[in-house]
């Protein structure tokens, strides 16, 4: 991982590739919006976060988020990932993803994410 990174970031995505929701949620600040798939409308508060990542905590295997890019500007991160979902019969489901995050007071207060949603359904139906 990007030594770069912020330490929250870094905590994240361990917390992700570890399945753990509730950690990875803890990341974000109570009133954090998260856009998962952009243009779709974000999950707004930690709550919601903390559900988004419960459901693919259960629905997969195993996750991991790699970050093969990154660049930070003070509370900014820009990263290009791929995002990787490993369902519970072992296939791979990868998409490719660029993520913007916002941090104040070491928390994560919003999160774009840009992904193909085409890409990732027709890889999805496997």
């Amino acid at each position: 991982m990007n030594p770069a990174l912020p330490s929250v970031i870094i905590q994240w995505l361990e917390r992700i590739s570890n399945r753990d929701a509730i950690g990875a949620a803890e990341c974000f600040s109570e009133d954090a919006a998260y856009y998962y798939a952009m243009p779709h409308p974000p999950m707004q508060g930690r709550d919601r976060i903390r559900e988004m990542f419960s459901g693919q905590a259960t629905a997969y295997a195993r996750i991991s988020w790699e970050v093969t890019t990154a660049a930070v500007q003070a509370d900014r991160v820009w990263m290009e990932r791929v995002d990787r979902f490993i369902t519970p019969d072992g296939r791979e489901i990868a998409i490719e993803c660029a993520g913007v995050a916002e941090i104040s007071d070491g928390l994560i207060t919003e999160v774009r994410d840009y992904v193909d949603l085409q890409t990732w359904e027709e890889r999805n139906r496997g």
